[in-house]
C-alpha cells in the first residue's frame, strides 16, 4: 500500500481595519502560519515544512477617495520565503552513457528562500446609473519590479545556480458591473 503524507497547519491572523480620515481607509494585517507534513505515518517520522510553508505575511493597505468617484489604493506586502533544500555539493555518477552528477542536498526546510516585498497601486473610477454601477480600474502589481527566485536552475555539475523569477511588474485593466 502507498502511504499518504500527513499534514497539519496552524497559525494566527491579526487585522486592524479602520477609517483614517474622511475618504481615507486603511488596514494592517499580519499572518503567521506553520504548515507541516510528514511522508510516513510512523509515529517517530519527523515533521518537516510543507512546500508552501510561508511563515510570515505582513500587509499594509491604504485607500483614498478622490473627486469625481475616483479612488486610489496602495498595498505594500512583505512575506517570508518558502522552505528549500539547498544543494551543498554533488557526487559523480558513472552510467553506461557517461558521467553525470547527482546533487547532495541539505534537509528540506533547513534553509528558506529570501524575503519578498512588493508595492501595488490601483486607481479606479465608478459611474453610477439608476439600476447599475460600472467601475473601471487600472492595477499595477509589483510597481518597483522586485524579483523573487521562484525556481533555482543548476548547471549540469550542480556548481552554478541561476534563477527563474516570478511575475515581474504586472499591469492589468478591468471593468466591473454591479446591478
Amino acid at each position: 500500500t502507498v502511504e499518504s503524507p500527513q499534514r497539519r497547519a496552524y497559525g494566527m491572523e491579526l487585522l486592524l481595519d479602520r477609517p483614517l480620515a474622511r475618504d481615507i481607509h486603511g488596514w494592517i494585517g499580519y499572518s503567521v502560519l506553520r504548515s507541516l507534513e510528514r511522508t510516513s505515518t510512523q509515529d517517530n517520522a519527523p515533521w518537516q515544512p510543507a512546500v508552501f510553508d510561508q511563515r510570515h505575511n505582513f500587509v499594509v493597505l491604504i485607500s483614498a477617495g478622490l473627486p469625481r468617484n475616483f479612488r486610489l489604493g496602495l498595498r505594500f506586502r512583505v512575506v517570508s520565503g518558502n522552505p528549500d533544500a539547498a544543494v551543498i555539493g554533488a557526487e559523480t555518477v558513472q552510467t553506461p552513457y557517461g558521467t553525470s552528477y547527482r546533487p547532495i542536498r541539505a534537509g528540506f526546510g533547513d534553509s528558506y528562500r529570501p524575503v519578498f516585498h512588493q508595492l501595488d497601486v490601483r486607481i479606479d473610477k465608478t459611474w453610477v446609473a439608476k439600476r447599475a454601477s460600472v467601475s473601471a480600474y487600472f492595477d499595477i502589481q509589483n510597481v518597483y519590479n522586485r524579483w523573487y527566485p521562484e525556481v533555482y536552475v543548476y548547471s549540469a555539475d550542480w556548481r552554478e545556480r541561476s534563477q527563474i523569477i516570478g511575475l515581474p511588474i504586472y499591469p492589468s485593466l478591468g471593468l466591473r458591473v454591479d446591478y
